[in-house]
């Protein structure tokens, strides 16, 4: 409209009018110099601001909904922000309208990360796909979803079916035997390019706990660090690379990463058990246990978290909770060492030698060499007064480790038993001078020496102790 019409309307008219032409105007130099929104998103993505590229894609969606790239795209800033179930709709979307299966296996690995198993081998156990690198992947999506419910044989079936010997198709292999305590079979099952620089992520992942089972720690670090730095953006990934920096003694990146993961994700159940397991490492051993009830609360069958709320509690005391904990995942993980060694530990404090020889003879069969579990079986075998087979146990003990204080004092105690006061004394003796620095083992020598009438020896404890630890109030 000329201006000179709007001039010559009646004023209230002509105001409306121009108010009207501006805000045109103005609209109209703002819709010029706006970007695109999947150029926007895609500049949040590599800056890292997920949530903000979700906006964008969503905004690219909505002006384009039969838009495979807009889709995509969504889901992958979806799933970078932790909304796998967000990121599966749009892959499902994109799958149907374009007939486009290459996206089914993505979206059983979307699935499997949320935990979904029974319905990944529902809905896929049985679909076969038109491409065979696609339709592997999915056979190994389908035995991975197997090996979570202990269906090795139908696992094995789906892997065998798979045409292509793709990473997840090998993963899938070394997994299941993982998953049957076939750990070096596991390991051989692995194939070099799986180490490659363009693994995808999860190919790390899966290559770092593999290398972990086998006792590979160095190289599970390796590939846990470059699953990090792959996808520096997953919540568990994240809680993961914690958990191993912890293992390794790096407990000041480990609290970096913490720190981190508590501002991606305050309230996720790894960032609780990380927490926890930092904790525990400073001796903070009340807030650790907090921490770790915090992750039960929200995965009740967390074995780490229970492990680590049980430990605490054996250390308060709190010996009946900490049994009753332990009692109740047991069944779940039948061959766990760590729960089978608290299990017995706490069941002998209970006084239930038999109980404990029960959970110590579990525990062997699969670990035979185990310290802590043979060093049970000998406490438990005493507590039952079987004094030469306890011996025997903590003689095999002393033998692989001649200066541990702990062997040496038990066998004191265990000869001072029998009458053997001679044999009894010298073991002291040895146990005295390999424990001085050991405050437990120091105490108790001293509390044997006092009922012996040996004020010798406890003057030396006092003196020793007084001389390495003088700031030490339990010295004076």
């Amino acid at each position: 409209m000329p201006t000179n019409t709007i001039a010559k309307a009646p004023p209230e008219i002509a105001c409306r009018f121009r108010k009207i032409f501006i805000a045109a105007v103005i609209a109209s130099v703002i819709a010029g110099c706006s970007k695109d929104p999947l150029v926007a998103g895609n500049e949040y993505m590599k800056k890292e601001d997920y949530p903000a590229a979700v906006i964008e894609f969503k905004n690219a969606v909505q002006a384009n909904p039969e838009s495979p790239d807009a889709r995509l795209a969504l889901a992958e800033a979806l799933e970078r922000t932790f909304d796998t179930a967000g990121a599966e709709q749009h892959l499902r979307k994109v799958a149907s309208r374009n007939n486009d299966d290459s996206l089914i296996p993505r979206i059983a690995l979307l699935m499997l990360d949320r935990n979904e198993g029974a319905k990944v081998i529902n809905e896929f156990k049985d679909r076969r796909l038109n491409s065979s690198v696609a339709d592997s992947n999915l056979r190994a999506s389908v035995a991975v979803a197997y090996v979570t419910q202990k269906k090795f044989a139908l696992a094995e079936e789906q892997i065998s079916q798979a045409t292509e010997k793709t990473a997840a198709v090998m993963l899938a292999r070394a997994q299941n035997l993982l998953a049957q305590e076939k750990k070096e079979q596991a390991l051989a099952a692995l194939d070099q390019s799986l180490s490659e620089s363009n693994s995808p992520w999860w190919a790390l992942r899966g290559l770092s706990r593999i290398y972990e089972a086998n006792g590979k720690h160095e190289q599970a670090l390796e590939f846990i660090t470059r699953t990090y730095k792959a996808a520096p953006w997953h919540w568990a990934v994240t809680g993961e690379y914690g958990e191993f920096l912890v293992g390794s003694g790096k407990l000041d990146q480990a609290i970096e990463i913490r720190d981190r993961l508590r501002k991606m994700a305050p309230n996720f159940y790894w960032t609780h058990y990380l927490n926890a397991l930092v904790l525990s490492r400073q001796g903070r051993t009340e807030e650790s246990l907090a921490a770790a009830l915090k992750v039960l609360a929200v995965a009740p069958e967390h074995l780490p978290a229970t492990l680590l709320a049980s430990s605490a509690e054996l250390q308060k005391g709190d010996v009946m909770m900490a049994n009753t904990r332990l009692k109740k995942i047991a069944p779940r993980y039948p061959y766990s060492i760590p729960t089978l060694q608290l299990l017995a530990e706490s069941q002998l404090r209970l006084g239930k030698p038999a109980d404990a020889a029960e959970a110590i003879r579990r525990g062997i069969s699969v670990a035979p060499t185990d310290a802590r579990l043979l060093s049970l079986r000998a406490d438990s075998e005493a507590m039952r007064g079987a004094t030469k087979e306890a011996e025997k146990t903590l003689e095999e003990l002393r033998a692989r480790d001649p200066s541990n204080a702990s062997y040496l004092l038990r066998l004191s105690e265990l000869r001072a038993r029998s009458g053997n006061k001679d044999a009894a004394r010298k073991l002291l003796d040895q146990a005295t001078e390999a424990g001085k620095d050991n405050p437990a083992i120091r105490d108790r020598i001293i509390a044997i020496s006092l009922g012996m009438g040996d004020a010798a020896r406890v003057r030396q404890l006092a003196d020793h102790a007084m001389k390495t630890r003088p700031q030490d109030p339990q010295s004076h």
